[in-house]
C-alpha cells in the first residue's frame, strides 16, 4: 500500500480521506444547516401569521363585539317625564335633567314646558350641548338666569319667546 500511496502523490491524486471529510464538512452539514434555516423561517412566517389573525380578532372583538355587549349607558333626555316614576327617585321627576344635550332640544324642551318659543339668532349655538339639572317648580325667567351662568350661550325671555344668542 505505501508504494500506491507514493504512486498517488507523485501523479497529484488526492487523499480520499482527506477529501471525504472535506466534502461532509462543505456539502452534508451545510445541507443539514439549510434545513435548520427553513424549519426557522417557517417558523417566523407561522408567528408572524399568528400575531396578524390575533391583532384582526381583537380589532373585531372592540368594533363589533364589546359594543353590543356593553351595559347600556344611562339615558340623555331632555326631561325626566318621559321615563317611569319607579326607574327614578321621587324627587328627580320634578326637574329637567340636560346630561350633554344639545341646545336646540334644551330650548324646544323649554319652550313646551313654559309656553314660550324657542328663537334662536345665532344657529352655532343650537349645537352647545349642556349638563343641567333645574328643578320644574323654577319660573323661566330663574331658568334663563341659572342656564345664563354657563356663559356659552345667552338667553333671554320676551314677547312670550325664548331668545337664544
Amino acid at each position: 500500500m505505501k508504494k500506491a500511496d507514493d504512486i498517488d502523490r507523485r501523479i497529484g491524486m488526492p487523499d480520499i480521506d482527506a477529501e471525504w471529510t472535506k466534502f461532509e464538512r462543505e456539502v452534508i452539514n451545510r445541507a443539514g444547516t439549510r434545513r435548520g434555516s427553513f424549519s426557522r423561517i417557517a417558523a417566523a412566517v407561522a408567528l408572524v401569521l399568528g400575531l396578524s389573525l390575533t391583532a384582526l380578532a381583537s380589532v373585531y372583538y372592540v368594533r363589533v363585539v364589546r359594543p353590543t355587549r356593553q351595559a347600556p349607558a344611562a339615558p340623555t333626555v331632555a326631561h325626566m317625564d318621559s321615563l317611569t316614576t319607579d326607574t327614578l327617585p321621587a324627587d328627580s321627576v320634578a326637574e329637567f335633567f340636560f346630561d350633554n344635550v344639545d341646545m336646540l332640544t334644551i330650548a324646544h324642551t323649554l319652550g313646551e314646558h313654559y309656553g314660550v318659543e324657542p328663537v334662536f339668532k345665532n344657529e352655532k349655538v343650537k349645537t352647545v350641548r349642556l349638563y343641567a339639572r333645574i328643578g320644574k317648580e323654577k319660573s323661566i325667567d330663574e331658568v334663563v338666569e341659572l342656564l345664563n351662568h354657563f356663559k356659552k350661550v345667552k338667553l333671554s325671555v320676551s314677547g312670550g319667546k325664548l331668545i337664544i344668542e
